[in-house]
């Protein structure tokens, strides 16, 4: 891991070193050279620049939309399970187990976040799957953080959402989260 750090600064400091020859020579070209020709070189390689910029620009936003419909598929799995989740806690259900569709659409969801979601999602799914190991997670703050990185993966802002909100959405009482975290809070400090 040392070494690769070591080589990746080797190779990003002979790199600059180059960059900065390659400037030099070109800076004493171009004043060797008319100052009209000079402004049409500048000019054109400042449109080449724009040029390619705006083609990396365009062929990215046009995979992320190619991606958007199997995101959303994949996304509203994640929702038919949360959706399982409550509506059980509200009919005061209790399973034993996980029945056999629901684990399919886990392992579809499983399936779906390596192809399709983003680093924050993977990150945030994994985050909520070590839930159970740590006794003191808050669980609705866990949904909430997932929620959060599908609404960032799908190009939606999340400027102005408190933390918490797009859980409080899912809730019959949207003040039930605060009890929630207070509870978590204090049973995790006794």
């Amino acid at each position: 891991m040392k070494m690769n750090l070591i080589i990746r600064l080797i190779v990003i400091v002979a790199f600059l070193a180059a960059l900065y020859l390659i400037s030099l020579v070109i800076g004493k070209w171009i004043k060797s050279v008319d100052a009209g020709v000079t402004a049409a070189i500048v000019t054109a390689i400042a449109g080449i620049f724009g040029i390619l910029y705006s083609q990396w620009h365009t062929k990215t936003k046009e995979i992320s939309e190619g991606h958007r419909p199997q995101k959303i598929a994949l996304y509203d799995t994640f929702f038919d399970i949360i959706e399982h989740f409550m509506r059980n806690e509200r009919e005061k259900k209790t399973e034993k187990g996980i029945p056999n569709a629901l684990k399919k659409k886990f392992e579809k969801l499983n399936r779906g976040m390596i192809i399709w979601a983003s680093p924050g999602v993977i990150n945030a799914w994994l985050e909520f799957r070590r839930g159970p190991e740590d006794p003191n997670q808050n669980t609705p703050m866990l949904v909430d953080s997932i929620l959060r990185e599908i609404r960032k993966d799908l190009g939606n802002s999340n400027w102005g959402l408190s933390e918490g909100d797009t859980v409080r959405i899912l809730l019959k009482n949207v003040d039930e989260l605060n009890t929630t975290t207070e509870n978590i809070t204090t049973r995790s400090e006794s």
